[in-house]
C-alpha cells in the first residue's frame, strides 16, 4: 500500500485502480510471465510427448463427426468394434459393449429432445 509520496502504477486507463480499467499498451510485455519458467506447462512438449496417432484438427473434426453422426448410433463404422461406452450410472463396472450402446442409445435423439434450443444455432469458440 503506498503511503505519503508514493503513488500507485497506474496499470492502464484512469477509471480506477480497483478495476484496473484501461489498456495495458506496451506495459502488457513486461506483466506476462516467462513461457520458459519451469512452474508452467510446455503444452506443445507434452503434446509430443502422448504421441497421440490424430493431430489436434483430425480430434476436433472426428468428434464433429461423431456428435453430427448421433454420437455414431447414425454411422456405427465410426466406432470401433472394440468400443465400450463408460458412463457413472450406464454399463456397469464394464461399461456397455458396442452394440448393445448402439441399440440403447439409437432410439435416442439427443439434437431434439435434450438440447432443442442449440440445433441450427451457431455456437462462438471458445478462445
Amino acid at each position: 500500500m503506498p503511503t505519503g509520496s508514493q503513488v500507485w502504477p497506474a496499470i492502464g486507463g484512469t477509471a480506477g485502480f480497483h478495476r484496473g480499467a484501461g489498456r495495458l499498451g506496451k506495459k502488457r510485455a513486461r506483466l506476462a510471465p516467462a513461457a520458459s519458467d519451469s512452474m508452467f506447462l510446455d503444452e506443445a512438449a507434452a503434446l509430443r510427448a502422448l504421441d497421440f496417432p490424430l493431430s489436434e484438427a483430425e480430434l476436433i473434426s472426428a468428434a464433429k463427426a461423431f456428435l453430427f453422426y448421433g454420437q455414431g448410433t447414425e454411422k456405427p463404422e465410426l466406432l470401433a468394434p472394440e468400443f465400450v461406452f463408460m458412463g457413472p450410472y450406464v454399463g456397469g463396472a464394464d461399461g456397455l459393449p458396442r452394440d448393445e450402446y448402439l441399440k440403447a442409445v439409437g432410439g435416442f435423439d439427443l439434437k431434439a429432445a435434450a438440447l432443442p434450443s442449440i440445433v441450427n444455432r451457431t455456437l462462438p469458440a471458445c478462445p
